[in-house]
């Protein structure tokens, strides 16, 4: 018979404590996935949409540091000016 054939019983679970179980154990595991999950799909775009610029066609708007950022093609005819 192969390992994965053979069925292991547990014993049932003793508990030594003066009161009763009020509540069943909540699923640790699943909570966790679950704020795994959530993190992923909502608290990355939440941090992005923090951080990042955001652009408009000429100039983006102001970043998380709160300086204007210029688009390369908006500065490249002053740099030809300048001869660089």
């Amino acid at each position: 018979m192969a390992a994965s054939e053979k069925s292991v019983l547990l014993p049932e679970r003793v508990s030594f404590a003066r009161m009763p179980d009020i509540r069943p154990m909540p699923g640790l595991i699943q909570i966790q996935l679950d704020s795994f999950e959530w993190f992923k799909k909502e608290g990355l775009r939440e941090l992005f949409d923090e951080m990042t610029p955001r652009y408009s066609q000429h100039i983006a708007r102001r970043g998380a540091c709160g300086k204007t950022w210029v688009l390369p093609q908006t500065c490249r005819p002053s740099l030809r000016k300048w001869g660089l």
